[in-house]
């Protein structure tokens, strides 16, 4: 009985990172990753097409971003297609 148990937690464990883990491509040429979103936030740092990164957050406009390399910041959503 207690090895089926935590087999499911295990199981539960890896299904709930799977499902959590979003990462994305962005399409636009340059993309602008700001401290916040809107036009509002100060430009952090530019990333390019191509680049793979991280999903943190989400809204209508704007995506939380963290790259490989561990900087985060805010870029806008139509740059960026979800894989």
């Amino acid at each position: 009985m207690a090895v089926g148990i935590a087999f499911m937690s295990l199981s539960w464990s890896a299904l709930n990172r799977i499902s959590n883990n979003k990462s994305a491509i962005v399409l636009a040429n340059e993309s602008p990753v700001r401290s916040q979103p809107g036009d509002a936030g100060m430009t952090l740092f530019m990333i390019h097409e191509g680049t793979k990164v991280a999903v943190i957050q989400q809204d209508s406009r704007y995506t939380k971003i963290k790259l490989p390399n561990g900087n985060v910041g805010w870029i806008a959503s139509n740059d960026m297609e979800t894989i």
